[in-house]
């Protein structure tokens, strides 16, 4: 521990920018070089809504729930959506089909519709098609998906899944689609309001000033921790260990923050997910 405090003791300013720099370079022109290698990257989120529940104690037992033209005792809605989260045109025809897109779910489950809610734009001729061979699969299919292009899907089933597994071969994606998650409801921030413009010109430069503060400290802590790595930690100096996982935390937050703001496009967006 006595070496990490005087090694942040040191002038070590000047070398920690240089150091920043190098990385913020290394990461920007790496990031670009990862997009410019991506092609067309099929991926979908999806959300589960419970209508009616088979434990249900509140219906009795002479009261039957018709859905379509089918009696119900569970009713449970999902909804899919899937985009073209790459750079570059998705085709239909990468959908192998002999093994198709689709939403599978366990084989007592019957699938009651599937409908297309929202499309990007008709040309992309998206459809949801409920399989003649099995009541639990509901197959996808595109004419093309442009970058950002994408579908919503409702599908209303009575099983006892939460979510199906969405399986199929796509030509070019050897791991098929990509899981982003469940739809999460957006977080209603309220804005803060301030109408004195001197006040609200102190309050920005004091949250710029601090999250600079914050992003010399977090590199501060992996200077430091670099540099002990390097000269070696004092066997039985478990603080100094302990130390050198401080830049972990606030780096996983980072990422799990960037994690979660991973969402579909806002052309996709319908009221129900607002």
């Amino acid at each position: 521990m006595d070496n990490i405090v005087e090694i942040l003791s040191q002038n070590w300013l000047g070398s920690l920018i240089g150091i920043f720099g190098i990385f913020l370079g290394t990461l920007v022109a790496y990031y670009f070089y990862r997009l410019s290698r991506i092609g067309p990257r099929l991926v979908f989120q999806m959300n589960t809504l419970k209508i009616i529940g088979k434990d249900e104690r509140s219906i009795p037992d002479d009261v039957k729930i018709v859905f379509g033209d089918s009696s119900v005792d569970r009713l449970v809605k999902n909804t899919i959506v899937i985009w073209n989260s790459g750079y570059s045109t998705f085709d239909g025809n990468q959908i192998i089909k002999s093994n198709p897109l689709r939403a599978e779910y366990c084989n007592s489950t019957c699938i009651l519709r599937a409908t297309l809610i929202k499309e990007t734009r008709p040309e992309n001729k998206s459809i949801a098609e409920i399989s003649s061979n099995s009541r639990n699969t509901v197959a996808f299919s595109f004419d093309y998906l442009e970058p950002q292009d994408g579908a919503v899907f409702e599908i209303y089933h009575n099983g006892e899944d939460n979510f199906p597994n969405l399986k199929g071969t796509i030509k070019g994606l050897p791991n098929g689609i990509a899981n982003w998650g469940v739809i999460r409801p957006p977080q209603k921030d309220v804005p803060l309001k301030i109408k004195n413009p001197i006040i609200a010109l102190i309050v920005g430069l004091g949250t710029v000033f601090l999250g600079i503060i914050f992003i010399i400290f977090i590199f501060a802590l992996l200077y430091s921790s670099i540099i002990a790595l390097i000269n070696g930690i004092p066997k039985g100096d478990y603080s100094s260990a302990i130390f050198l996982l401080v830049p972990i935390f606030p780096l996983y937050l980072i990422y799990d923050y960037w994690k979660e703001r991973r969402k579909f496009p806002k052309s996709l967006l319908i009221d129900e997910l607002k």
